[in-house]
């Protein structure tokens, strides 16, 4: 996997989602996340990584949103990739060598949730490649909450995603953690 990521030479942007990594899926069909310490390797060699909170939580000696942000915020200091926790429809956090930012979701109505996190992840590696990085999860965010307000038919164009960045940029808070 880490010979795979290193190759920047035919790749601009590289994202991963933790939910592959993470989430186990017992014979059952009950769901557990565990974290490994071999992801920090990898984690160098990627631009953004996107999880939700019990994808990242593992990482936290303790439970708690707070404690967990306080876990993956040390572990960004330590990491080149920015490191996207999503709460679902409340948005997501941005942990980036030390910083802490608070992205807030678009208030929408909600249809279907299924691909946010695809399309989260889709739009900000898009934008990675001629935008901070900061700046391109505030697209993603944008198109992931236009994504849920229905399944099928068109979500967005480039252009509504210029027009309401430019407005919803402002709403982006930098938080202590």
């Amino acid at each position: 996997m880490v010979r795979l990521v290193k190759d920047k030479e035919y790749v601009k942007v590289k994202t991963l989602d933790l939910q592959g990594f993470t989430r186990k899926v017992s014979d059952n069909g009950e769901i557990s996340y565990r974290w490994s310490n071999e992801y920090n390797r990898i984690f160098n060699y990627v631009d953004l990584i996107h999880g939700n909170y019990y994808e990242y939580k593992s990482i936290s000696s303790t439970y708690g949103l707070g404690s967990t942000l306080y876990s993956i915020k040390s572990l960004s200091e330590r990491v080149s990739a920015g490191l996207a926790l999503s709460i679902g429809g409340l948005g997501l956090y941005l942990l980036y060598r030390g910083e802490a930012y608070y992205v807030p979701a678009l208030k929408v109505d909600v249809a279907d949730e299924v691909g946010a996190g695809d399309v989260f992840l889709s739009i900000s590696s898009y934008y990675m490649v001629s935008n901070n990085l900061l700046d391109s999860v505030v697209y993603g965010v944008i198109a992931g909450s236009l994504k849920v307000t229905n399944a099928y038919k068109s979500w967005f164009s480039r252009e509504d995603l210029d027009r309401i960045h430019s407005v919803h940029r402002r709403k982006v808070v930098k938080i202590s953690v």
